[in-house]
């Protein structure tokens, strides 16, 4: 699926894009479904809520730093216990 235009949409992607927060933070692309609103115990999504990109990660970048190299982002779909399917990086 193309999560990339569908990201497009969600609420921290546009604020980053309008230099409201996390200014000076950099994330890799999602090539994930939405991480947020599961019923507990499943990977189904609940029908009450919007899914979205809750669980994230980002880093700080200095141009004095070393270039950080991402090689995957991933979300961890196997986790059950929890309405947010956790993400990990490398």
């Amino acid at each position: 699926k193309d999560w990339g235009s569908l990201i497009s949409y969600e609420q921290l992607t546009q604020q980053r894009a309008a230099n409201k927060v996390f200014l000076r933070f950099t994330e890799g692309r999602i090539h994930f479904p939405p991480t947020f609103k599961f019923r507990v115990g499943t990977s189904d999504y609940d029908s009450k809520r919007v899914p979205a990109w809750c669980d994230r990660v980002l880093w700080w970048r200095d141009q004095r730093s070393i270039t950080v190299a991402q090689r995957w982002y991933r979300s961890c779909s196997s986790v059950l216990s929890s309405d947010h399917k956790p993400v990990c990086t490398l």
